[in-house]
């Protein structure tokens, strides 16, 4: 049997705030197809790891995020190629608390190579959730340059 191993994440990312956050679940409710289940509630950790490669020249690390529900602690984990983490280890990991008004609105499809067309699909859906919030790319690079 032959399977196909998603090896692409088309991402978008945004905020809805506090306010919002009803109107949103609405609009995704006439949407989704899944309306009679209601939202899903989920609590995942996200961890950043380096992966040094010794040589004689410089290389540069392996940068990898891993992901894990919580929740459901019998879920695969998922791994992440995004950007340049923050690497500090001071970091706290376990208490969760509020530090916006505002919620991250995030849509994800993991998909082989060369399934352009889901970018377009993406992109038309996240149109009919404006103005409420505006799903966009997120340039890692540009973001980790900035701190």
């Amino acid at each position: 049997m032959d399977s196909i191993v998603p090896n692409q994440e088309y991402l978008l990312q945004g905020s809805v705030m506090d306010s919002a956050v009803e109107v949103l679940l609405h609009r995704l409710r006439g949407l989704c197809d899944n309306v009679d289940s209601g939202p899903e509630t989920f609590h995942d950790h996200e961890m950043c790891f380096s992966i040094r490669v010794s040589s004689l020249t410089p290389v540069q690390p392996v940068l990898l995020r891993v992901r894990r529900a919580v929740d459901y602690p019998e879920m695969p984990w998922q791994l992440r190629y995004i950007g340049q983490p923050e690497m500090l280890h001071n970091k706290p990991t376990d208490p969760v608390e509020t530090i916006s008004q505002s919620y991250l609105v995030e849509l994800s499809v993991l998909a082989p190579c060369g399934q352009d067309a889901i970018a377009e699909d993406m992109r038309s859906f996240s149109e009919q959730l404006r103005p409420l919030v505006q799903l966009e790319k997120v340039d890692f690079n540009r973001l980790h340059h900035l701190t």
